[in-house]
């Protein structure tokens, strides 16, 4: 279908397909910086998008994080993660040069919303001692800045009775457990090993005055819209990384599509970052009546992105409103449930 767009309309997604074709600063992930050159850094980054750096440089962010703050983060003190060796699992210590730019967090949304996004990119201000955990020899966790830059906010979010989807090192329940608005928390995980680990290594380390119940189980299994209403938040947590996690948001939200406060998924926005592009590509196939080749393998993901803009009553053909739709969510949620 073709809707007669105004210039307006068409001038907004030109510039998030420009945007979207534009990925410089991939090329600074880990760059080496100094204190020295941190200022060439931050410019560089700029000009290679980084919309953190648009403001008076007086107010920019440093690219340096503390690795002595990081070292204060709860967890890390109280919890001796070497005990987690045995039975399958075994740890090595490892250092992690300060220095070198990595991705510390989710990906950043543009606050234009003209899909300009990006890489929160930081170095430690110190070479740190971390660790590694491994599970039958295949590298399984690991401590680093960006598991507590990811998995806080939802800690500090979450409230009641909370499931979560995915133990790991008991991370996100550690630190949900020292928010006093957590009155349970239940946890589904798949592997009897990692439960078995925990059981007996890490969760006599915990606090407990927050009731704690660990069930084996899949998530697949129990995703369902009467289990998770029976709680008052949901995290989910059982990918290594956004590359395997849009196609495990897929195949949960295909069962269900929970709401937007009561549920959170690990690094969502990174998960979905590929959906944005899909949904603008859509967006100026369904006003101008060009067809958008897709990418290879995308092409089931592009006919749910088409079916749902031709579910809606009217898309809407307004820029503003055409920026909350590219940077809702919860629609990308009932596009990937189709």
């Amino acid at each position: 279908m073709k809707q007669k767009p105004n210039p307006e309309v068409l001038s907004y997604l030109n510039c998030c397909l420009k945007h979207l074709k534009e990925d410089g600063q991939n090329a600074y992930l880990d760059a080496y910086v100094t204190k020295d050159t941190e200022r060439a850094m931050q410019k560089a980054l700029k000009a290679a998008g980084q919309k953190e750096f648009d403001g008076p440089e007086e107010q920019w962010p440093s690219l340096f994080l503390s690795a002595e703050e990081w070292k204060r983060n709860p967890y890390y003190q109280n919890i001796r993660l070497d005990l987690a060796a045995g039975d399958g699992f075994r740890y090595e210590k490892e250092w992690i040069e300060g220095g070198y730019l990595f991705s510390s967090d989710a990906i950043q949304n543009d606050p234009e919303r003209s899909c300009a996004d990006w890489m929160k990119l930081r170095a430690l201000d110190q070479d740190v001692e971390a660790i590694y955990l491994y599970q039958n020899e295949e590298d399984w966790m690991m401590c680093a800045p960006s598991e507590a830059a990811t998995n806080d906010p939802p800690a500090l979010k979450a409230h009641g009775d909370v499931l979560t989807f995915g133990l790991g090192i008991g991370y996100f329940v550690y630190m949900a457990m020292q928010n006093p608005a957590v009155r349970s928390i239940t946890v589904v995980e798949k592997s009897p090993q990692v439960i078995a680990m925990f059981r007996k290594n890490l969760l006599p380390q915990f606090p407990d005055q927050v009731p704690l119940q660990l069930i084996e189980g899949d998530a697949l299994d129990w995703f369902r819209k009467e289990t998770l209403a029976q709680y008052d938040y949901v995290y989910t947590d059982i990918w290594r990384s956004s590359e395997d996690g849009l196609d495990w948001m897929e195949k949960l939200l295909e069962q269900t599509v929970p709401g937007m406060e009561q549920a959170d998924f690990w690094i969502e926005d990174s998960c979905i970052l590929p959906m944005r592009t899909l949904l603008v590509m859509a967006l100026y196939e369904w006003f101008t009546g060009r067809h958008q080749e897709t990418a290879p393998g995308w092409q089931r993901r592009m006919k749910k992105t088409r079916k749902y803009l031709s579910s809606l009553k009217q898309v809407p053909d307004d820029p503003e409103q055409l920026k909350n739709m590219l940077y809702d969510r919860m629609g990308y949620r009932k596009i990937l449930s189709l």
